[in-house]
């Protein structure tokens, strides 16, 4: 069995059927939705969220059908699946033999991981270049404000062309140091430089005769634990923390750009239908919003959208079930109990 195999039987194991496979293959992706960033949340994914970000649909349909098939995983409505007593077996075989890479984890930068990367890499190329007074290359990024970025970045600098490389090597390799040569192997050789071209993950991946989604792990263990290091220890790290660009708020998977014009419209004093009315949108879109905000925020007041009553009627209802379905818990719950209100409470929970 591979780790590929290892890895959906996980996934598919923490998400018990509650969520479709497309669910599930939206938060390896990294799709910036609502209802993704609160599955992260309420299932406790938040380290695998844009952990695959390169993962095809079809990769992914193909890996769900082929554990059907082997009557790992068995489908209790369309498109959502569970673990068989043969998956779950299955499952404990293979956790003695793989493991998810601890630096997964640390999500406090997943929001700046991908932009920081490509400026990274960006960098490391256009000063190698330099270096050997080589003008012409093809950049490894292609991204007008990414370029656009390395060169106000050129423009601020304080030390020469040659400070800096020397600066920037070993500031990668400290930050670097607490990662296994295999991790910090796998991140280091996707760099370019003069007369040196980086691999990709599919070439690493067969080089270190790992699979495509370990060696895509490695990877982003490794680049979490270099963020890490640098938020950490800033002054340690200062070209690191200036192409990180720390200073500005971050959160661990930040609100969708929908969701913060709908929170500075409550912070002015608007009820959810003035909000629905002056953005257009539906009122489930609003409440949608609002349970996103809650999922994001522990400090976000709810008792205007749910009393303290109706709260702790749904707590314990929540608490007597083993499921995270909203139409089961609803089913439960009192009439008068809305979907909205039980979000919330799965919100504040995060059960």
């Amino acid at each position: 069995m591979s780790y590929h195999v290892f890895v959906v039987l996980h996934l598919i194991k923490k998400f018990q059927g509650d969520r479709s496979i497309y669910g599930i293959y939206h938060l390896l992706h990294g799709k910036k939705s609502s209802q993704t960033i609160q599955d992260s949340l309420l299932f406790s994914a938040k380290a695998f969220f844009n952990s695959l970000e390169n993962l095809s649909r079809e990769n992914w349909n193909n890996l769900i059908r082929t554990c059907c098939s082997k009557h790992l995983l068995q489908e209790i409505k369309k498109d959502h699946v569970t673990l068989t007593n043969v998956g779950s077996d299955t499952y404990l075989m293979l956790s003695k033999s793989y493991t998810i890479p601890t630096g997964l984890e640390l999500t406090a930068w997943i929001d700046i991981e991908t932009r920081f990367w490509k400026k990274l890499k960006m960098i490391i190329q256009s000063l190698s270049h330099m270096i050997h007074h080589e003008r012409y290359y093809y950049p490894v990024s292609r991204q007008d404000d990414i370029q656009q970025w390395t060169k106000n970045f050129y423009r601020h600098l304080e030390v020469n062309r040659y400070q800096l490389s020397n600066q920037l090597q070993k500031e990668i390799k400290t930050a670097l140091s607490i990662c296994s040569d295999l991790e910090s192997g796998i991140l280091v050789y996707q760099l370019s430089g003069f007369q040196v071209n980086g691999m990709t993950i599919e070439q690493l991946a067969k080089v270190t005769h790992l699979s495509l989604f370990e060696t895509s792990f490695l990877f982003k263990s490794s680049l979490r634990k270099l963020l890490n290091q640098i938020a950490a220890k800033p002054d340690k790290y200062p070209i690191l923390a200036k192409i990180a660009d720390l200073d500005r708020p971050v959160s661990a998977v930040s609100l969708t750009q929908s969701a913060r014009k709908t929170l500075n419209l409550i912070n002015r004093g608007l009820t959810l239908d003035q909000i629905a009315s002056l953005r257009h949108l539906t009122q489930n879109t609003i409440e949608d919003h609002v349970v996103e905000i809650a999922f994001q925020d522990p400090s976000f007041p709810i008792d205007s959208f749910i009393d303290e009553k109706s709260y702790q009627h749904i707590q314990q209802i929540i608490g007597s079930l083993t499921t995270k379905r909203l139409s089961v818990i609803k089913e439960a719950c009192r009439q008068d109990i809305s979907y909205f209100m039980i979000r919330l409470v799965l919100a504040k929970e995060r059960v």
